[in-house]
């Protein structure tokens, strides 16, 4: 099973029927928000910079920006907070904005959908999801063409 995109935005995946036909394609596990904050408690208690784990907060805030997909496209001013936070003050404050967020959409976590896997898939009317680029592929102007390996080549070695 290939599924490092999926659990990068959640991680409790394989925990239980989640988004199954079983749970009426419902989230039964954990919500994202509580799934950022038990992910923030623990990359304060095992810094990501100690022993080469990681680039410091770039590494938490990728994680973050994963977890809160959804809600960063939705509004910009907090996926911007999430993008200038240097510290963890700062990204305590990111989701303490989203869990406000939350109240204010009246969201629930059984709605949650799995955003960041499929971000690069388009939701077809019988249900399915197929890859943009076979959408975009078929219907662009200018047709799309494979270089051959000479001029793939040329390119290779144009910067030495």
């Amino acid at each position: 099973v290939m599924s490092s995109e999926a659990v990068l935005e959640y991680p409790a995946l394989f925990a239980g029927d989640s988004h199954t036909s079983a749970s009426g394609n419902k989230r039964k596990g954990p919500g994202r928000l509580q799934l950022a904050k038990e992910y923030l408690e623990l990359a304060e208690e095992h810094p990501t910079d100690v022993g080469g784990q990681g680039s410091g907060l770039k590494c938490v805030r990728t994680h973050l920006h994963h977890f809160f997909h959804n809600d960063l496209q939705e509004n910009p001013i907090i996926r911007d907070a999430a993008v200038v936070a240097y510290s963890y003050k700062e990204l305590w404050d990111v989701i303490n904005t989203v869990e406000n967020y939350h109240k204010d959409r009246k969201h629930t976590k059984e709605n949650e959908i799995q955003d960041w896997y499929f971000r690069h898939r388009i939701l077809q009317d019988s249900g399915e999801y197929i890859a943009k680029s076979e959408v975009f592929g078929k219907t662009q102007k200018v047709k799309q063409i494979e270089l051959d390996d000479d001029a793939a080549g040329c390119m290779a070695g144009m910067f030495g």
